[in-house]
């Protein structure tokens, strides 16, 4: 209880604390009741983590001097990746490959992973792009970033991430003041110069060489279920939820299913109902938007729509990661999980703190010292499976029933009951 009230304050402040308390109190009760307990640990303390790096983003947003070395981790990570997918695939173009879809998100085992990427990325990069702090390099090098970002997501068909945006981008104009559209003027730019470059590379340079076209944008356009049986997901769940209504089937228990395609809704927030049950995820929802409405206002009170381009950017990443989480896996993919919980930190970091702040010291104390004691015991727990993880991943591989690894985002196989990933 000390642990969630802790971790909460520095978002909705102290007058909410027995509301997070409440909360870490009911989110304990669910995991001990769980039909595999050590799995159910292990989603809960990767929820802590989130939590402690959202924590950790917002104090280094608030160092200036930290706020530029990330602003320039971003533009290189971000405008590495890019320029090196567009770059291997004009290449191939002109050693006679057709360029696929399929090819991109160069280190990620699935494009529709750096898809969750892009849709926080793309706001925060325009965060620099538009901010007058950071040299004239940095903010050329971000512009140029989001514009081969922005071509890329399009020629991979990421139909989630382009509505993340616009939505993002429709709240942000209308919200967050002057700020917020500078932004979103930033991104409309970004995205206008984006077309000429997806038009050049995935439409004309193919039809000049005789290549079949390489976007799958128009493919996954026409397709509004995709094919990963997403309705099928979305109903399983659905239906699972019914049953189980009030307190859930157990936290990561949609992996102990044999699925064909994914053991995630696509959905997290019908994921955090069937997972935990409507009380838990009503409780978390409710108190994560509290928390947005609360410095929202405070921000606005404070004047800073005029000015603030770093609150505005980091709004429309929260706001765009929470759309995408509507209809893709972001939070159940670590990488996109690490940039969501920094969109949140730089939220916090960029916006006024609650007015009614009182933590006594020894709450902060407790959440620090508890959640190091959950993480140092997942060092034992998880490297109990290094051992055999070659012949589980085999397993998993040849698993008719199971074609993705399972469970969620572990690699050595989905929780099979009485087998060796029953219990971590």
């Amino acid at each position: 209880m000390a642990v969630a009230a802790g971790a909460g304050e520095p978002l909705t402040g102290h007058r909410w604390s027995k509301a997070w308390a409440a909360l870490g109190l009911l989110a304990v009760v669910r995991v001990v009741t769980s039909t595999y307990t050590g799995w159910a640990a292990l989603e809960a303390l990767q929820w802590a983590g989130m939590v402690l790096i959202a924590m950790l983003s917002a104090e280094i947003f608030r160092s200036p001097r930290w706020r530029t070395a990330l602003a320039v981790a971003m533009v290189i990570g971000m405008g590495g990746q890019h320029l090196i997918d567009v770059s291997l695939l004009l290449l191939g173009e002109f050693s006679g490959f057709a360029p696929q879809q399929t090819l991109l998100g160069m280190g990620y085992d699935n494009v529709r992973f750096l898809n969750h990427v892009q849709s926080v990325a793309w706001p925060l990069l325009a965060i620099v792009a538009t901010g007058s702090a950071g040299s004239t390099l940095l903010r050329r090098g971000a512009f140029a970033c989001m514009v081969l970002l922005a071509a890329v997501a399009w020629a991979s068909g990421a139909r989630a991430t382009t509505l993340a945006w616009l939505a993002s981008m429709a709240l942000t104009a209308a919200w967050a003041g002057p700020a917020g559209r500078r932004v979103v003027r930033q991104c409309l730019l970004a995205g206008a110069c984006a077309v000429p470059i997806f038009w050049l590379v995935w439409v004309a340079t193919p039809h000049l060489l005789d290549l079949p076209v390489g976007t799958d944008l128009v493919t996954r356009l026409n397709e509004p279920t995709g094919r990963s049986a997403r309705h099928e997901l979305l109903v399983s769940a659905w239906s699972q939820w019914r049953e189980h209504m009030w307190w859930g089937i157990g936290p990561m228990h949609l992996a102990a299913q044999a699925q064909v395609h994914a053991n995630h809704p696509h959905n997290i927030y019908l994921q955090l109902f069937v997972e935990w049950g409507a009380p838990i995820a009503m409780l978390l929802l409710g108190l994560l938007l509290a928390g947005c409405v609360a410095r929202w206002r405070r921000w606005l009170a404070a004047g800073g729509t005029s000015t603030d381009l770093a609150a505005a950017g980091a709004l429309m990443a929260v706001v765009s990661g929470s759309v995408d989480a509507a209809f893709s896996g972001n939070a159940v993919m670590p990488v996109s999980q690490i940039w969501l919980a920094t969109a949140w930190g730089i939220w916090m970091g960029s916006t006024p703190a609650p007015s009614d702040r009182s933590a006594s010291p020894w709450i902060g104390r407790s959440l620090a010292v508890l959640v190091l004691l959950g993480f140092a015991a997942m060092g034992p727990v998880v490297s109990r499976q290094w051992s055999e993880l070659d012949r589980l991943l085999k397993s998993a591989l040849s698993d008719q029933a199971a074609t993705r690894l399972q469970p969620r985002f572990w690699s050595h196989g989905r929780i099979v009951p009485g087998g060796a990933t029953s219990t971590p």
